[in-house]
C-alpha cells in the first residue's frame, strides 16, 4: 500500500470532489505534504496497492490515474477490491474516493470499511449527462473525488470498494473504474 499523494496528479492540482449523493461539485486544493499513517496527514490507499481483489477487475488507465476496473464485457458484472487493514489510527476520517467519470454510463459504486457501508451510490457523468453519441474526445473521461463523508474506522480494519459496470449505451458503457481512497484526519465535535 501506497501513502501520500498521486503522483500523477501533481502537487498542483485541483480536485473535483463530488459528493456522494452528487447533489453538489466542490472544487478542492490538495495537500503537497508527504503523508504516513497517524502522523495527521492524508493516508491513501492506492488501487495498484490492494491485498485483493475479485477476477473481474483489471488494470484500465484514464484521465491521467493509474485507474483500475471492470473489465468489459457488455454485461453488468459486480465485484470487490479490498485492503485487509486501514493503516491509520482509529479515529475520525473525511473519506473521499479517486474516481474515474465516463460519458457513456454512472456505475453503481460501495465503499466499505470493517462490513459498515462509508458510502454508496452512482458516479456521476463525465459532461454531466450521458453522453452515448458524443465522441470521446469532446467529452474525455475525468477524474474525481466522491466525497463520503467523515467516518470513524478503526485501525486493522478491513476496507473494501465494491462496483457493477454499466451499459446504458449500445456497445459501450462504464466500468466503476477508480484510482485510490483518501482518508482525511477530521476533528472530533
Amino acid at each position: 500500500m501506497r501513502i501520500g499523494r498521486p503522483a500523477a496528479l501533481g502537487a498542483a492540482a485541483i480536485v473535483i470532489a463530488l459528493a456522494a449523493d452528487a447533489a453538489y461539485w466542490q472544487a478542492a486544493p490538495q495537500s503537497a505534504k508527504p503523508a504516513g499513517p497517524g502522523d495527521g496527514a492524508d493516508i491513501v490507499l492506492s488501487a495498484d496497492d490492494y491485498d485483493g481483489r475479485d477476477a473481474i477487475w483489471i488494470k484500465r488507465p484514464s484521465a491521467g490515474t493509474d485507474s483500475w476496473g471492470i473489465r468489459g464485457t457488455g454485461r453488468p458484472e459486480a465485484g470487490a477490491m479490498w485492503f485487509d487493514k486501514f493503516p491509520g489510527k482509529s479515529g475520525l476520517y473525511r473519506v473521499e474516493l479517486g474516481a474515474v467519470l465516463d460519458r457513456d454510463g454512472n456505475p453503481e459504486y460501495r465503499v466499505l470499511a470493517g462490513g459498515r457501508i462509508l458510502g454508496q451510490g452512482q458516479y456521476g457523468y463525465a459532461c454531466g449527462d450521458l453522453l452515448c453519441t458524443r465522441d470521446k474526445s469532446t467529452c474525455p473521461d475525468r477524474a474525481a473525488y466522491l466525497d463520503l463523508g467523515v467516518q470513524r474506522l478503526t485501525h486493522d480494519e478491513r476496507i473494501e470498494v465494491w462496483g457493477r459496470a454499466t451499459y446504458p449505451c449500445p456497445g459501450h458503457g462504464a466500468y466503476t473504474r477508480w484510482y485510490e481512497i483518501r482518508f482525511s484526519p477530521a476533528e472530533e465535535r
